[in-house]
């Protein structure tokens, strides 16, 4: 058992972010070590990954750093690429996800132990390794798809 590991087992009610604190890691490794699979997908994927996000139907969007959380429910479809960013613009809010500083594509599922079942996520860190968006496949068309992602890039 990887170092990481122990550290996370010793702390299971801490985030990625607290972790982070505690220890010198990137939270992008701190992450996959927190999960129970993780497949990583080439960044050259990025747009194909981006097309099939838009197929996922509902997704609850999080983006958070150490002082704020926004979580967001909205249609993928709605997401649209113009340049470096991925916008999805709404009567309710305005989302604007600089896509470009993407450096790792990740797939990642996790046991939620609040709730049956599995957490399953699409996740996005930048060069520093901090998460900076990260979308939950949550309606059943978007379980679908992830489990497609991860046979598609998990072998």
């Amino acid at each position: 058992m990887t170092i990481l590991k122990q550290i996370i087992q010793q702390n299971p009610r801490l985030s990625a972010l607290d972790l982070q604190a505690k220890i010198d890691a990137p939270e992008v490794e701190i992450m996959i070590a927190m999960s129970d699979e993780a497949v990583e997908i080439p960044l050259n994927e990025l747009d194909r990954v981006l097309e099939n996000l838009s197929g996922w139907g509902e997704v609850m969007s999080l983006i958070r750093n150490r002082d704020a959380v926004c979580e967001l429910k909205f249609p993928a479809a709605s997401l649209y690429r113009h340049n470096e960013w991925l916008n999805s613009i709404d009567p309710v809010y305005n989302l604007h996800i600089r896509i470009a500083n993407t450096r790792r594509i990740l797939l990642l599922r996790k046991a939620n132990h609040k709730r049956d079942g599995q957490t399953a996520s699409l996740n996005f860190s930048n060069a520093a390794g901090h998460v900076f968006w990260r979308v939950y496949a949550q309606s059943a068309e978007a379980q679908e798809q992830f489990r497609q992602l991860m046979e598609q890039y998990g072998k």
